[in-house]
């Protein structure tokens, strides 16, 4: 059975689905290893327009395996060191992907599955999830989530919940601005099609160029070196094709509504 299935429908919508639901969609190494891999592929694909990521059973992810991470540290100090460095590198991927990332959250969600949320550009959340942060019960720290938990709770946020290991609802989450909508779980579907066909209608190069300027904007200082870059930014989309085409049809638009 395959732990990460991958689907590319006709539109170019990339579908990714943990699906280990037998361990509550836990990541180890096998994970960890077909989502990069995939995303990789993915970002140097010419159809793809998105990614839809979501899991199968009742829980989104119980974060890492715990039997996985066991195994890993009784093997040896280097080996430990080499799956932090790939359980970052997934969280990176993730946050770094050049086209939207659309995520679905039908339940539970638990430690390093809430900085998988957190990386996402859109999540939409079932009523009944609820978010766990929870390593320093198990003696751990959010190390390599800390930078998208912060981002995505702010700072003073992601500590209370970090360190109090209390967990917040679904509603909680959308009014922190973790999740965009919360829905009943039956719609989480219906709402997540309705989203990726909105999407599948705009320029991919507008949709990762948007997403790239946004990204660079909240991570630089806000000075000319900032203005320069989304200025070319900008004048290179208003010089592209579909900025042309757009404006084509707008005339015609326009022709026809003046007769």
């Amino acid at each position: 059975m395959e732990t990460v299935q991958t689907n590319i429908d006709a539109r170019g919508v990339a579908t990714l689905t943990i699906n280990r639901p037998e361990r509550a969609n836990a990541y180890n190494d096998e994970v960890i290893y077909s989502l990069v891999t995939a995303l990789d592929d993915f970002s140097n694909h010419p159809d793809i327009r998105l990614v839809y990521l979501k899991s199968t059973g009742q829980t989104y992810s119980a974060g890492a395996d715990l039997t996985w991470m066991g195994k890993v540290v009784n093997s040896g100090g280097q080996s430990n060191r080499s799956d932090c460095q790939q359980t970052a590198r997934l969280f990176s991927t993730i946050y770094n992907f050049p086209l939207p990332i659309l995520t679905t959250i039908q339940g539970p969600v638990y430690g390093g599955g809430v900085a998988m949320v957190a990386c996402c550009d859109i999540v939409l959340a079932a009523t009944e999830a609820e978010f766990f942060l929870n390593d320093v019960k198990y003696g751990l720290a959010p190390a390599v989530a800390s930078p998208y938990l912060i981002k995505a709770l702010g700072e003073k946020r992601a500590k209370y919940y970090c360190l109090t290991t209390r967990p917040f609802t679904a509603p909680k989450a959308l009014s922190y601005g973790l999740v965009h909508e919360v829905l009943p779980a039956d719609h989480l579907d219906s709402a997540a099609e309705q989203i990726i066909t909105d999407l599948c209608t705009f320029s991919p190069t507008a949709l990762r160029q948007t997403k790239a300027m946004l990204q660079y904007s909240a991570c630089e200082p806000f000075d000319d070196d900032l203005i320069d870059v989304t200025v070319e930014c900008f004048a290179e989309l208003r010089n592209g094709p579909d900025f042309q085409e757009s404006l084509n049809t707008f005339a015609e638009r326009k022709h026809l509504h003046h007769g």
